[in-house]
């Protein structure tokens, strides 16, 4: 969503978000143009045009459509006009088409923070072996990009730490010095690397936020956004007309998690389907048992003479019967009575 700073929030807002998603919306000199085909999580892309420049913000790929269908709508961006691309995360909604984006506006800088440079090469790789498979399966238009396309992309993005202004060319700015148009990246709190992006131009602030998370994760910190005066916010909402519902805490969501883990694993040997899940899945639920499980030592709701590593490889061998498990050669009488203490934290 798109509103000036002095607009106050209403129930119509979802109206004036739908109407960004047909037409682009002129602001006093800014001209605000929504690239994606659905208002929805989906094909994330924006341009921006102001003090004689274009800026466009991200360029995903819808998770739900393929071929054309899921990219943005590049028709009302003319090919070689944008002066400048900045993607605010590595995730696929925000960074899938990409090379598509870059094909079509190579002259056009790419920045983003370095560990999005570093995800993005990943995820965009895995793109590609996702949309070979596609294309057996009968998808045609795949793939939209190859690995040598992402390859060359990768040598063309242009890392910009936090808080650092630079202008459209990727030039760094003193503190203080003047620019007809500037950019700066903040912290947004949602994944690593993610940002959120204020622009500077002809006297007036507008904000990008990318996806945000306020609150503090197990691996990263709340978004850490600029405080200033903004004359346009543009904002992602996908939560954004509901409220967070009563009594809700990380905490909470932790412990449902873990509970929903512990019954997935109950299942296990009566469910086939379960258990191959589960098996399929095993590093990753063993990492995640790992880091709750320290978590729980260091808060003093689990003895800290207690083995984080033992104890998880412990749930995972005993709730799928996998009997070849390295645990077996440890003292299985100590280890089983490690367990109670997870499942009581667990089973509350």
């Amino acid at each position: 969503m798109l509103q000036p700073a002095s607009a106050p929030p209403g129930e119509n807002d979802c109206l004036r978000g739908a109407v960004l998603a047909c037409c682009p919306q002129v602001m006093g000199g800014l001209i605000f143009t929504n690239l994606t085909r659905q208002i929805e999580i989906g094909a994330n892309c924006y341009c921006l045009d102001l003090a004689g420049k274009r800026i466009v913000l991200d360029s995903g790929l819808h998770p739900r459509f393929d071929g054309a269908a899921a990219l943005p709508d590049f028709s009302h961006l003319p090919d070689g006009t944008a002066d400048a691309i900045v993607l605010s995360h590595a995730h696929q909604d925000h960074v899938g088409s990409m090379p598509v984006l870059m094909r079509r506006q190579p002259q056009a800088p790419v920045f983003m923070t370095e560990a999005t440079r570093l995800l993005s090469d990943v995820m965009l790789h895995n793109s590609v072996n996702v949309m070979m498979k596609k294309r057996e399966e009968g998808v045609t238009e795949y793939p939209l990009f190859t690995h040598r396309e992402v390859d060359i992309a990768f040598k063309r993005w242009r890392p910009i730490p936090l808080r650092t202004r630079f202008d459209v060319t990727g030039e760094r700015l003193l503190p203080g010095e003047d620019a007809e148009l500037s950019l700066e990246f903040f912290d947004a709190g949602h994944i690593l690397g993610s940002v959120g992006t204020l622009i500077r131009a002809q006297g007036r602030q507008i904000f990008y936020t990318g996806d945000v998370q306020f609150d503090d994760q197990t691996i990263m910190q709340g978004a850490q956004f600029p405080e200033e005066e903004l004359d346009v916010l543009i904002i992602e909402t996908t939560r954004g007309d509901r409220a967070t519902p009563q009594g809700f805490t990380r905490e909470g969501e932790e412990l449902r998690f873990a509970q929903a883990i512990k019954t997935a694993f109950e299942l296990a040997p009566s469910d086939q389907r379960v258990k191959d899940i589960l098996k399929a899945d095993s590093e990753y639920a063993y990492r995640f048992l790992h880091s709750l499980i320290s978590k729980a030592i260091k808060e003093g709701k689990i003895s800290k003479e207690e083995d984080p590593e033992l104890l998880a490889d412990y749930f995972i061998s005993t709730w799928t019967g996998w009997h070849e498990s390295y645990i077996l050669h440890k003292d299985p009488v100590k280890i089983k009575k490690m367990g109670q203490y997870f499942i009581k934290l667990i089973s509350r």
